[in-house]
C-alpha cells in the first residue's frame, strides 16, 4: 500500500485502483451544519393530479421536477407549476401500462421506460409524443440508471432461489446497456447484494439487506454502492470495468428501535411468513447522488440537533467534504426520497404533513 498524501492511501487490486480515505475529509469547514430554507411546496389541492405514493423524484438539468405516482408521470416547472401528466394508459404509441423509470434530458425531452410491454417512449420539450421503441430482451425487471451517447444503462436482477429455509444469499445486480441505434443489449458488470431469501417451487421472496445504489455522473461514468459497509465503485461504461473503488473510515450506526406497531421487513411464501433478522448495524450509505460532477453520499449518521451527514466525494475517490443537512423529521423520515438539484443549490423532499397530506418541498441550500 502506498501513501498518497492528505492521509489517503492507494492500492492496485486486480487492475482496479483502491482508495482508502481517512475519517475526516479535506475541507477545513467539514462537519458544518446547513439549515436549508423552505422555499416551495407542491400540493395536489388543484385537483389536476394526486399524491398517494410519489416515487422516483427526479430533478431535470433545467430544474423541472418529475415523479411517478400510480398511473401518473407528473412534471412541474422549476417554480413548482404543474405542466402535465405524461401517462396515458394503453399499449398504443405513446401509451403505457406501468412506468418503471425515466430520464430527463438536457434538451428538455423526457424518455420513459414502460414495461408490460417493455418499451422506451420519448416526449419532446413541449410534452408531445415523439417516438417509441420496443425493448425485446431477456431481462424481465430493468430499471433505468442513466444514458450515455445513444446507449441506455439499466440495472436488472432476478429472484433468488435458495430453497425453503430462509438464509442470507448474494443476489447479483447487473448493469446492462441497450443501444438505441442497433437495438442490441449488452451485459455489463455484476454486483452482489446481500438479501435474506427463501423459495419453494415457483414461489420466491426476499428482503433486501444491502441496497444497490447507482448515480449517473454523465460521460459514461456511474458510481455504484452495493454493500452494507461504506464503499463506492466508479464504473466506466465504455470500458466496461470498475476503474476505481474508494472507502473511508466510518463509524457504523445501530438501527433505531422499532416504533410502536412498526415491524421489521418480511415476506411470505405459501402462507409462511419470513421476518428479516435483527440487524446490528444500518447500511452505511442510504443513497448516492450526482451533484455538480461530484458524488454526494447520504450516510446513516443522524444527529438530532445537526441532521443527516452528507459526504462529498470527487470522482477520483477523494473524500472532499462533509456537512450535516438539518431538515425537518418529516423529510428525513423518507431519506431515500431526497433529491438534489444538479448544481447542488437545493434539495427536494417528499413529506407527509401532520394532517397526513403528502407534499413535495424544495429547500434552498445556498
Amino acid at each position: 500500500m502506498i501513501a498518497a498524501g492528505f492521509g489517503l492511501f492507494l492500492a492496485i487490486t486486480g487492475g482496479t485502483q483502491v482508495i482508502e480515505n481517512p475519517e475526516k475529509p479535506k475541507a477545513p469547514d467539514a462537519g458544518r451544519v446547513i439549515v436549508p430554507k423552505d422555499v416551495m411546496t407542491i400540493t395536489d389541492e388543484s385537483g389536476e393530479f394526486f399524491f398517494k405514493y410519489p416515487r422516483g423524484l427526479n430533478i431535470g438539468p433545467e430544474g423541472s421536477i418529475v415523479l411517478t405516482d400510480g398511473e401518473q408521470v407528473l412534471r412541474f416547472d422549476k417554480e413548482g407549476k404543474f405542466i402535465r401528466n405524461y401517462f396515458k394508459k394503453g399499449q398504443g404509441p405513446g401509451e403505457m401500462t406501468q412506468v418503471d423509470s425515466y430520464e430527463t434530458l438536457r434538451d428538455g425531452r423526457l424518455a420513459i421506460h414502460s414495461y408490460n410491454p417493455s418499451k422506451m417512449i420519448w416526449f419532446d420539450a413541449a410534452g408531445a409524443f415523439e417516438k417509441e421503441i420496443s425493448l425485446i430482451s431477456e431481462f424481465r425487471r430493468a430499471k433505468l440508471v442513466g444514458q450515455f451517447e445513444r446507449k441506455w444503462i439499466f440495472e436488472t436482477h432476478d429472484f433468488p432461489r435458495p430453497g425453503e429455509n430462509a438464509q442470507f444469499v448474494e443476489l447479483p445486480y447487473q448493469l446492462v446497456a441497450w443501444d438505441e441505434s442497433t437495438k442490441d443489449w449488452k451485459r455489463l458488470l455484476s454486483f452482489d447484494c446481500t438479501v435474506y431469501a427463501a423459495s419453494s417451487g415457483g414461489a420466491a421472496g426476499y428482503v433486501g439487506i444491502a441496497s444497490f445504489l447507482a448515480a449517473d455522473l454523465e460521460g459514461g461514468i456511474v458510481a455504484v454502492s452495493h454493500t452494507q459497509e461504506y464503499g463506492i465503485k466508479v464504473v466506466d461504461i465504455s470500458a466496461n470495468k470498475v476503474i476505481r473503488e474508494f472507502r473511508r473510515d466510518y463509524e457504523r450506526v445501530a438501527p433505531p428501535p422499532l416504533k410502536p406497531g412498526q415491524k421489521r421487513g418480511s415476506f411470505g411464501i405459501n402462507g409462511k411468513v419470513f421476518e428479516e433478522p435483527e440487524r446490528k448495524f444500518q447500511n452505511d450509505i442510504s443513497s448516492l447522488h450526482a451533484v455538480n460532477g461530484r458524488i454526494w453520499v447520504i450516510t446513516s449518521t443522524k444527529d438530532e440537533k445537526k441532521g443527516v451527514l452528507v459526504d462529498v466525494c470527487d470522482v477520483d475517490g477523494t473524500y472532499r467534504d462533509a456537512f450535516y443537512l438539518k431538515l425537518p423529521e418529516a423529510a428525513l423520515s423518507r431519506a431515500g426520497s431526497l433529491r438534489f438539484s444538479p448544481s447542488g443549490d437545493a434539495v427536494f423532499t417528499v413529506e407527509t404533513t401532520p394532517d397526513e397530506t403528502i407534499v413535495i418541498k424544495k429547500y434552498a441550500l445556498k
